[in-house]
C-alpha cells in the first residue's frame, strides 16, 4: 500500500489503498476463487462459458467483483438473523448456509451452498440483490434460465439429505430501491429440471474431453451478461482462449452439443427418501 506519509497526495492515496484493500477481498472470496462448477452456473444459457470453465481455460476478463462483495455482506447478516427464529418443535426454523450435494458431473460430486431452506413449508429460497431494472425485469418475465435450474438444483440437494421439498423460491431484493419493491417468485419444486440441466452439463463435458479447446467455437452461445464473463475478450479472433461477445459471434449451423446431448427426458430421479428428524 502506500504511504500516506510520503504522497504528494494523501487523499488520492487513501482513495487508492482502500480500492486496493476492497478489490483484493472480493477477488479472494471463496465464490470468487471457485475453480469447480457450482449449481449457480449449471443452468447458465451460455454453453461455451460453461465450456470454458470446464476446460480450464484462464480467464482473461478481470472485473471488480462488487456485487458479490455486496452480496457476501448481505448473506452474512440475513443467515445471522434467520438462525434465531424456531420453529413449533423449538427447533431452529431456518436451515442457512448449508453445504448440499446436488449430484455428478463427469463422475465428480457438485456441491453447492443453498441459502435458506425452511422446516416449516418446505421451500428451498435463494437471495439475489439486484438493481432497479434488473428487478423490474424479473418482476415481469420471471427468474430466466439460469436461477430456475440453481434454485432447483439447491432443491435436489436437500431432498438427497432425506428433507422433503415442496416448493423453490427467489427472494429479489432491491439493492437501491425501498424494500417494498422486493419481488418473491416462487413455484413447485420439479426434480426434472435439476436432474435434465447436469444431464446437459454432463455432455458439454463430454464434448470438451473429446475435442478439447476445439470444441469451443461449436458450443452455443447466448447473450447471458457477456460483459461480466470471465472469459470476455472483445474483438477476440481466438475463440479457444477468450470471447468475443454473443452478438460479435458468428453462429454455427448446429452446435456440438446438440450432437451429444442427450434426448429430453424422461429423466430418472431417485426414489423420494424418509426424512430423518433429531
Amino acid at each position: 500500500m502506500t504511504s500516506l506519509a510520503l504522497a504528494a497526495d494523501p487523499f488520492a492515496a487513501l482513495v487508492a489503498d482502500l480500492d486496493q484493500v476492497i478489490g483484493h477481498v472480493a477477488a479472494h472470496q471463496p465464490r470468487s476463487l471457485q475453480r469447480r462448477l457450482g449449481p449457480s452456473e449449471i443452468g447458465c444459457p451460455c454453453h461455451r462459458r460453461i465450456g470454458y470453465k470446464l476446460a480450464g481455460v484462464p480467464p482473461c476478463h478481470h472485473s471488480m467483483k462488487w456485487e458479490a462483495y455486496i452480496g457476501t455482506a448481505f448473506h452474512a447478516q440475513i443467515a445471522k438473523d434467520l438462525e434465531a427464529i424456531l420453529a413449533p418443535d423449538g427447533w431452529p426454523r431456518f436451515l442457512v448456509e448449508q453445504k448440499v450435494h446436488v449430484g455428478q458431473i463427469a463422475g465428480e460430486d457438485i456441491d453447492g451452498t443453498s441459502d435458506v431452506y425452511d422446516r416449516v413449508s418446505g421451500y428451498v429460497i435463494d437471495w439475489k440483490l439486484v438493481g432497479k431494472t434488473s428487478l423490474a425485469r424479473y418482476r415481469a418475465r420471471g427468474p430466466g434460465a439460469q436461477y430456475q435450474v440453481q434454485v432447483h438444483t439447491y432443491g435436489r440437494g436437500w431432498r438427497l439429505r432425506g428433507f422433503p421439498v415442496n416448493g423453490v423460491a427467489i427472494a429479489f431484493l432491491p439493492r437501491s430501491e425501498r424494500f417494498e419493491r422486493r419481488h418473491f417468485w416462487g413455484e413447485p419444486y420439479d426434480e426434472h429440471i435439476a436432474v435434465q440441466a447436469l444431464a446437459q452439463v454432463d455432455a458439454i463435458d463430454a464434448a470438451i474431453k473429446a475435442a478439447g479447446v476445439q470444441a469451443l467455437p461449436l458450443l452455443s452461445t447466448a447473450n447471458a451478461g457477456c460483459h461480466h464473463c470471465d472469459w470476455f475478450r472483445p474483438g477476440s479472433r481466438d475463440v479457444t482462449r477468450g470471447c468475443p461477445g454473443e452478438l460479435a459471434l458468428p453462429h454455427p449451423t448446429q452446435s456440438l452439443i446438440e450432437l451429444i446431448a442427450p434426448k429430453e427426458g424422461p429423466w430418472p430421479c431417485p426414489p423420494s427418501p424418509t426424512p430423518t428428524t433429531s
